[in-house]
């Protein structure tokens, strides 16, 4: 039944949306959205709004709180509405953030990509470098500062913003006072009259160095002189003012004219070393010290060497490739806004000749640019892509896989667009590695996360003479490896010793699986196998003497790890482990073999029930299942999977063969539903016996 506007409902809330709303589910099952909730209140929740398929509410009472949630510490953050998640402990913020970026990659771009911890800002209040400040009147008709409220354009005065600098706040609050002081007054929208629109100010995180702009209808300024006389002798870090003339009836917050009141008409400041010039255009990240994590993980991501040409597309300021620049060859940065492809130029030349030398900007559309660029034939071996929200139109990953770059590198600031655009490129020869999220806005709905894509490597297959895609390397070194010590083995009649062979076998798969997950690609497993193709043709036992694996190292390495269906690995272990079980019969070599989410994604996808999302794809939830049983059985819950592990009578008196794979059939015999706990245990219970497995087959050293 449809919800009703007003209706008030008893809910438990279940996770965050990505806009840092509150999701629960109706008694039948309806999605609502509660701005302002915890993942883990019951609060009375009134409807406002029904779409039908969801349905957005407001927070009535909160019964019973998250643990969570904590004290609120600013009067406007719910009018304001900028700080949508002050109401959570920011270990909490840190969580939703995480499985938000997550779900994107999962759900929006279907890829089985390890998401890694989020990585936490180094300071949660007063981080911002920027400020733009709205000039109102408050309830008296005295000039105040403030920002909008939500999806308005009302301002909430707010005179100390807590994600701003205490210093300032402090200046727009004095401003203001000047405002008043002098008769100077703010810009009604609904007048059209008035002189001050905006207050912009800008502090370098490094410098210290203030900007003060003030954005006004006209370019003079009543008492401007007086106002700079003042502002000097208060705040000594004031190192420039400037008016900003914008006359337009607009939300745009700048205009395109700018007058020098006092000093340079810039600060300056450092961003991974980069010296930069900050004028009130320059796009610039507004937590340094954060955007220095981020930059910092792109760079380990590149793995630039020397030789290297590195293309950065939508470059900006050229802030993230010029601090990779003394580790390549060649920079080429391509960015559209006039401005910043000059701020480039400038912050090149201030790292020195060498750096200038070999770096290259160009103002022009990324999408352009990029497929001009791969016309001419240029071959970037790293592509750092940082795209705005919208992330990347086609034409500009279609050219990046022109150019055929070996690593692309894509900084996003919006999880759903660069899950879009890495599902496009896992279509077009890259494989997605890993993502980093980072919060470079605590407090907010934003979260900003690293994207390493690979090219799968072509190249490697042809070295090694054989059509073998890297996925499969585990399998493909174990087949070589086997037709070495039978030609190495054979009896003068072509038979094996079957003891020596079983322990062989059950040698290398431990050895290879491990090796396999710990050191990916076919190359890295050349160098121990090979060696021991040696000793067998001389002759010498195969121990992996120099190769030993530490307990926790391979523990961790294999909790690490992801064991996407698309590997090789994955279903070599799922039938490894169903063996493991001295019930299990051998299977008829017609049997068609697939892997079985035991939790299905289905149900994932409805209940969004798992408080880790990763747990769905992990090795605990997939087991082998015949194809014939698992094209029925995929999309149920484990109530109805049941009959067909088990086996059934359909509705015309047909016998349905139920599978033959042990555990699925004790499973189904003894246990009512299968949870996210017990994904975990039967996880970590694979793990343990791989390492059992391992010990005994000689191949642990000691911790």
């Amino acid at each position: 039944m449809p919800l009703q506007k007003n209706q008030v409902l008893t809910l438990r809330v279940e996770r965050l949306s990505s806009d840092g709303s509150g999701v629960a589910h109706s008694p039948d099952g309806e999605t609502v959205f509660i701005p302002g909730a915890a993942p883990g209140d019951e609060a009375r929740v009134r409807i406002v709004k029904d779409c039908k398929r969801y349905a957005f509410g407001i927070l009535d009472e909160v019964l019973t709180p998250s643990p969570d949630r904590i004290p609120v510490d600013c009067a406007v953050a719910g009018p304001c509405g900028g700080c949508s998640l002050r109401h959570l402990d920011y270990a909490a913020e840190l969580r939703a953030k995480q499985e938000n970026v997550a779900d994107a990659f999962a759900r929006i771009g279907g890829l089985d990509v390890p998401v890694l911890p989020i990585v936490g800002s180094p300071e949660v209040n007063r981080y911002r470098n920027k400020v733009q400040f709205p000039v109102g009147v408050d309830k008296s008709g005295k000039p105040c500062i403030g920002f909008y409220a939500g999806r308005t354009h009302r301002i909430v005065p707010c005179p100390d913003c807590r994600l701003q600098p205490g210093v300032l706040n402090e200046i727009g609050n004095v401003l203001c006072a000047f405002f008043a002081e002098k008769g100077i007054q703010p810009y009604s929208e609904e007048t059209g009259r008035g002189l001050v629109r905006h207050i912009f100010l800008r502090r370098g995180a490094h410098s210290g160095q203030i900007m003060v702009c003030l954005v006004c209808t006209r370019a003079k300024l009543p008492s401007a002189e007086e106002l700079c006389t003042r502002l000097k002798a208060q705040f000594a870090e004031i190192t420039t003012i400037l008016l900003n003339v914008n006359a337009k009836n607009t939300n745009v917050i700048l205009g395109t004219e700018t007058h020098t009141l006092y000093g340079q008409g810039y600060i300056e400041d450092t961003l991974c070393g980069v010296p930069v010039q900050l004028g009130p255009l320059s796009f610039y990240q507004v937590n340094t010290l954060a955007a220095e994590q981020l930059y910092g993980i792109a760079a380990q991501y590149a793995q630039l060497t020397p030789d290297d040409l590195l293309l950065d597309l939508y470059c900006g300021m050229g802030t993230i490739g010029l601090s990779m620049a003394a580790h390549c060859r060649e920079l080429i940065g391509v960015e559209i806004v006039p401005e910043a492809i000059e701020s480039a130029k400038a912050n090149a030349a201030r790292m020195g000749t060498d750096v200038a030398a070999k770096s290259r900007f160009f103002c022009a559309d990324a999408g352009q640019a990029a497929t001009r660029l791969a016309a001419e034939g240029l071959q970037p071996d790293i592509v750092m892509l940082d795209p705005p929200r919208k992330g990347c139109d086609e034409a500009t990953l279609s050219a990046v896989v022109r150019m055929s770059p070996r690593r692309v590198v894509y900084v996003s600031c919006n999880p759903a667009t660069a899950a879009r655009d890495a599902a496009w490129l896992e279509q077009n020869g890259y494989h997605a590695e890993k993502v980093q999220p980072v919060d470079l806005f605590p407090r907010t709905k934003h979260v900003e996360a690293v994207l390493l894509l690979t090219k799968l490597n072509v190249e490697r297959h042809i070295e090694v003479d054989v059509s073998m895609d890297e996925l499969d390397a585990p399998n493909g070194m174990w087949t070589y490896f086997v037709s070495v010590y039978y030609m190495a083995n054979r009896d003068s009649n072509g038979f094996l010793d079957d003891d020596c062979f079983y322990g062989f076998l059950n040698k290398i798969t431990a050895f290879i699986w491990a090796y396999a997950v710990t050191n990916p690609g076919v190359n890295a497993l050349r160098t121990p196998i090979f060696a021991e193709m040696i000793n067998l043709v001389n002759r010498q036992p195969v121990q992996f003497t120099d190769y030993l694996f530490h307990t926790q190292q391979l523990q961790n390495a294999f909790n690490n790890y992801v064991f996407s269906n698309n590997r090789a690995i994955t279903k070599a272990m799922l039938t490894w482990w169903a063996f493991q079980n001295s019930h299990q019969e051998l299977l008829s070599l017609e049997s068609v073999l697939e892997i079985e989410h035991i939790y299905a994604r289905s149900r994932q996808e409805k209940e969004h029930s798992l408080s880790n999302p990763r747990n769905i794809e992990s090795l605990g939830n997939k087991v082998l299942l015949e194809k014939r049983i698992n094209i029925r059985a995929s999309d149920y819950r484990f109530s109805d999977k049941v009959k067909y592990y088990t086996g059934f009578e359909n509705n015309r008196k047909q016998k349905k063969e139920g599978t033959k794979i042990k555990e699925l059939t004790d499973l189904a015999a003894n246990a009512t539903d299968f949870t996210e706990s017990d994904i975990v245990e039967r996880n970590a219970k694979i793990i343990l016996n791989f390492i059992t497995f391992m010990h005994n087959n000689d191949l642990l050293c000691e911790d």
